[in-house]
């Protein structure tokens, strides 16, 4: 069985810093030298450019007087004392506060200009993202839309995926269970500072029920999509996680044409050794029959079923037997290359504008037919048949830069847990 079609018809590492202390050789001493050399000018750039000016050995940072601040609502002070502080002290200190708390700092940090602040104070605070593309998968189109909530702790990037199950009548939702496949897949990633390896954020996805997706929940086993999930599904495992994919904006990577497979995987479509003759002759078979014309008083439809008919005999000729992805080969990729060679056209393009009624026979028909003639790859949003590693670096890429965009630098995601 086919990975289920999930869409709906598209219409803390590093140092913590310390507080000045009064002590003779310690940090005032060095503050006090430095301005009578430098002046106070060179000292406030300083703390700007976030150098470390407020640093002890103990690696821990004393909070007692931001404490003060924050609960005699002296925002401007508090702010003046994050800015002595590197990010992941920020983060550290920042997230021990009560949201209404952290909220004003951060409105604080904006009232000041405070670009540095303001980012890390951001993605302390947390941001919600939503995505919403079309997709062609199997010679059908397709939406999907992706919809979350991620914030920066000191250990880690949340991200957070409502998903308000409606049962059908008398049903039960295994929610525990799903969550439990969701989890089990996807926790997996860090995202690594490239300058700092031992500055980590594990990636954490925390599926919930609550408002967000809408996902309808049925009896028995069907295909499931990214709205409706059947809680006899056998596959429940592969499907849901899979179905979580497209609620953060991940498009399918089975069934696809070579250059869009490029696109949404970062890797060239595998090339084939399959006879360029045989695949010449098969892909000019193919364009004459989708191109038969229809006369002037036959239905579109029964143009379109002659069509199919004649395409069938094309396959039939060259041992072809359609069967979406997997009937995927060499021969099936050559004929694909040799026909977008050969007329500058992917052959998906011309069976959906030449066989385009949505009938569920002839759009079953259609994408069983293109999907022959793709590319799949066997992560989770493919058809996963590796399962050690379903969930790929690439999948969970924008999250990284979610920390990225907090704490500034490079970060990348890394399997390590």
């Amino acid at each position: 069985m086919r990975i289920p079609d999930e869409r709906a018809l598209e219409p803390g590492g590093g140092h913590r810093a310390a507080p000045a202390r009064s002590r003779s050789g310690g940090l005032t001493d060095q503050v006090v030298g430095l301005q009578r050399s430098a002046g106070n000018a060179a000292v406030v750039q300083l703390i700007r450019e976030n150098r470390s000016v407020q640093r002890d050995p103990t690696g821990t940072v004393d909070d007692t007087e931001f404490q003060k601040n924050v609960s005699a609502g002296d925002w401007s002070k508090g702010i003046g004392f994050l800015t002595g502080l590197d990010d992941t002290a920020v983060v550290a200190t920042v997230s021990k506060l009560k949201p209404g708390d952290r909220e004003k700092l951060r409105q604080a940090a904006h009232s000041a200009s405070s670009a540095r602040l303001i980012r890390v104070l951001d993605g302390v605070a947390g941001k919600s993202v939503k995505v919403s593309q079309g997709e062609q998968v199997g010679g059908n189109t397709f939406g999907i839309r992706g919809a979350y909530s991620w914030q920066i702790t000191p250990d880690s990037i949340v991200v957070n995926v409502g998903m308000q199950f409606k049962p059908d009548a008398g049903v039960t939702v295994p929610s525990g269970a799903w969550f439990g496949y969701i989890r089990s897949t996807w926790n997996h990633y860090s995202a690594v500072n490239q300058a700092d390896p031992t500055q980590k954020k594990q990636i954490v996805f925390n599926p919930y029920e609550g408002a967000g997706h809408v996902i309808q929940v049925t009896n028995g086993e069907g295909r499931a999509n990214a709205g409706h999930y059947y809680v006899g599904d056998s596959r429940a495992a592969q499907s849901v996680p899979h179905e979580f994919g497209h609620l953060i904006g991940l498009e399918d990577e089975y069934e696809r044409d070579a250059a869009d497979f490029q696109r949404v995987t970062d890797a060239p479509a595998p090339a084939t050794a399959a006879p360029v003759e045989q695949a010449q002759a098969a892909a000019r078979g193919l364009r004459e029959a989708l191109h038969a014309k229809e006369s002037f008083f036959e239905k579109h439809k029964t143009a379109e079923h002659r069509r199919m008919g004649m395409v069938n005999a094309v396959l039939a000729a060259n041992n072809i037997v359609p069967d979406y992805q997997r009937a995927e080969n060499a021969l099936t990729h050559q004929v694909a290359k040799q026909y977008q060679s050969l007329f500058s056209v992917e052959l998906s393009a011309d069976v959906m504008a030449q066989v385009d009624s949505d009938d569920k026979d002839i759009s079953d028909w259609r994408e069983q037919l293109v999907g022959s003639f793709q590319y799949t790859t066997t992560s989770i949003m493919g058809d996963m048949s590796d399962h050690s590693h379903p969930v790929e670096p690439r999948h969970v890429r924008a999250f990284a830069a979610c920390v990225q965009q907090a704490l500034g630098g490079t970060w990348a995601p890394s399997m390590d847990h």
